[in-house]
């Protein structure tokens, strides 16, 4: 949820570059740029009504290339991402050298 006000002060979502994808995200970063907190709960319920988004399958290469190029130093280090699992695969698995860590402090009994 945000207010009206500050929904219209940040100028709504950008229909420009992030028409179909990614305009939540967008519009967030930007609010966290000017120095608004972002807040998430598990207890909310989003419905969004049927318009011209593409599948979730189906990704605007226009729209990631301009993710990546005004966000990406956010995008990279987002300090809410779990620094234990792999992103660059976005599977939510643990990164490589972590499963090692992990697995090899398991299985290691000190002696």
């Amino acid at each position: 949820m945000i207010r009206k006000e500050l929904f219209e002060r940040m100028d709504g979502f950008d229909e420009t570059h992030t028409p179909q994808e990614f305009y939540d995200i967008d519009l967030c970063l930007r609010l966290n740029e000017r120095g608004f907190r972002v807040l998430f709960t598990p207890y909310a319920t989003l419905q969004q009504k049927a318009g011209k988004a593409q599948p979730a399958t189906i990704l605007n290469q226009v729209e990631i290339d301009y993710m990546h190029k005004r966000w990406g130093s956010c995008l990279h280090r987002d300090p809410y991402y779990n620094r234990n699992l792999d992103s660059a695969r976005g599977h939510y698995e643990l990164r490589y050298p972590d499963v090692e860590r992990i697995l090899g402090a398991a299985v290691d009994t000190g002696t």
